[in-house]
């Protein structure tokens, strides 16, 4: 029996599965307004380890101050050059704001909506 978690069949072909992923975990934040989390960073580490074992590709792991909006941001751009029938998975786990932006580890808790991510750049 083949294995199909690294393969899929196109017209009798057997081809790799494209495979990218970010995943990022944050629980130190860098300002003391923001208060710490004590399993994200373990969470993204735990997907990054699966996804990795099980698609290969090219995967990043940013977690705590690797986790910069600048650094996501490059890893958003990076996934942009995707192509359509690539698999691309996205994870976070962190603080979120009510006003739906993902809070990354120099997030300025006085200035949210211009030092955090919005979710819809994840549409973009």
């Amino acid at each position: 029996m083949k294995d199909a978690r690294y393969t899929l069949e196109k017209v009798g072909q057997e081809r790799a599965l494209p495979f990218k992923g970010l995943f990022s975990g944050i629980d130190r934040y860098a300002s003391p307004g923001i208060d710490w989390l004590s399993c994200a960073r373990r969470d993204a580490a735990a997907l990054h380890g699966l996804f990795t074992d099980t698609m290969g590709g090219e995967t990043v792991l940013l977690t705590d101050g690797q986790a910069t909006r600048a650094a996501t941001e490059d890893e958003f751009r990076r996934l942009e050059t995707a192509a359509t029938d690539d698999v691309v998975v996205v994870t976070f786990s962190g603080h979120g704001s009510e006003t739906h932006e993902l809070i990354a580890y120099d997030t300025d808790p006085y200035d949210i909506s211009g030092t955090s991510i919005p979710l819809t750049t994840l549409g973009e």
